[in-house]
């Protein structure tokens, strides 16, 4: 069962299991920061635990948003993110998509497309 822990200050539940396999023993990949990283050995699937809640993750982005608008853009340029393209292009197959998770602004997700990628 999930509990709701303290994080970082921040509240955050427990997530020990696979959501689509919870009788699956998951794979213990490593620890970074407090938050322990987990596979699914039925599907792949990787999560992180603790899970920040909502309330949580709006108060890093309320913060960080502002604290970055107040000291420098925010949007570092469409030429650093088509150099990160261009490192992952020699991979790309016909059926490649790509996925940006945690896209903040959209904005590599923009390039992207721009640069051939669906998104």
């Amino acid at each position: 069962m999930d509990q709701i822990v303290t994080i970082h200050e921040l509240e955050a539940r427990t997530c020990n299991r696979c959501i689509l396999h919870p009788d699956s023993t998951p794979l213990d990949l490593w620890t970074k920061d407090g938050f322990k990283y987990h596979r699914c050995q039925e599907c792949g699937l990787m999560w992180v635990n603790p899970q920040l809640t909502d309330a949580s993750v709006a108060i890093i982005y309320d913060t960080g948003f502002k604290a970055k608008q107040g000291k420098q853009a925010v949007y570092p340029g469409k030429r650093n993110f088509r150099e990160g393209l261009q490192l992952i292009a020699p991979n790309k197959q016909p059926e490649s998509r790509l996925l940006d998770v945690g896209t903040f602004t959209g904005h590599f997700l923009i390039a992207a497309r721009e640069s051939g990628w669906p998104c």
